[in-house]
């Protein structure tokens, strides 16, 4: 008979190496001997730490735990200063498995989740249509996000929780993180609590009806995320989690086009990409 380990280690060869490192974190690789990056390894349990509030509040809630999972949601982990593709990727899988197993969730729930982001997204591509239909929409709404040049990251997930730039409100509690110093990690446990959404929004010089018109566009259109990129192109997040995120990639002017199998410094690679429009392209990262 099949061990619930071994079974996880067959799933997660086919779904690939991303999730087999959650496979490892849940099997209890994060022992101080065989931690996946090394020199990570205080900053990463740190943000662990940092986490534990939500986590706690979870209770084994699966459905809420995919929402602060999404892409840049409260529970999904920023590597800034990875060295390449794989320490992110491995980190930001591993603190998947970590949070979730905090949350009590189960192992093959968090392996089912990664397995039907790949059959819906990767394998049949049932992102693409939405995308395609509301690719004006789209492009009206990443101009809009451009105008704000100290805006970098606009997400939402769950109700009216949201993120601007590394300042996240949860239900209703807003707190500002700033990256750790050795890896790069978001959230993290340098933190600071914030009291005025208005004082935030100053300080991006971002509106208040330019803030909830981006949000309020968001929901309409199914989007999750929007991230600024160093060239200045535009990520607009449709789904994700971990490293696999589905969405739109707007380019700017000048940006070198992606590649399929390109890989990227956040632990991303990209193994489907759609060119839309002269430099609008569709993405699925693994």
């Amino acid at each position: 008979m099949i061990s619930e380990k071994h079974k996880g280690f067959v799933l997660a060869s086919r779904l690939g190496f991303g999730v087999l490192a959650v496979t490892l974190a849940l099997a209890g690789c994060g022992k101080k001997d065989s931690f996946p990056v090394p020199r990570a390894e205080k900053e990463f349990r740190a943000a662990v730490r940092s986490a534990q509030p939500l986590t706690k509040m979870l209770k084994g809630d699966l459905k809420r735990f995919l929402y602060w999972t999404k892409p840049y949601a409260p529970l999904d982990l920023d590597v800034r200063k990875a060295r390449d593709t794989r320490e992110a990727s491995l980190l930001k899988n591993h603190f998947f498995g970590a949070v979730g197993s905090a949350a009590g969730i189960n192992s093959r729930m968090l392996l089912k989740a990664t397995d039907e982001f790949h059959f819906f997204y990767r394998r049949d591509l049932r992102g693409l249509a939405a995308m395609k239909n509301n690719i004006l929409q789209l492009s009206i709404m990443t101009n809009h996000f451009l105008r704000f040049p100290k805006l970098n990251i606009l997400a939402r997930w769950e109700g009216e929780d949201f993120r601007v730039n590394d300042i996240y409100s949860v239900r209703g509690k807003m707190v500002e993180f700033s990256p750790s110093p050795v890896m790069g990690l978001v959230p993290s446990h340098l933190s600071r609590k914030r009291q005025k959404l208005s004082k935030v929004l100053a300080e991006l010089e971002l509106p208040q009806r330019d803030f909830d018109k981006l949000l309020s566009k968001m929901e309409q259109l199914g989007v999750v995320a929007m991230v600024r990129e160093q060239d200045g192109s535009v990520r607009v997040v449709q789904a994700g989690v971990s490293d696999n995120e589905a969405g739109l990639l707007f380019l700017s002017k000048g940006a070198q086009k992606p590649q399929t199998n390109q890989e990227r410094a956040d632990g991303k690679k990209f193994i489907h990409l759609e060119e839309l429009r002269p430099n609008v392209f569709y993405y699925v990262t693994t």
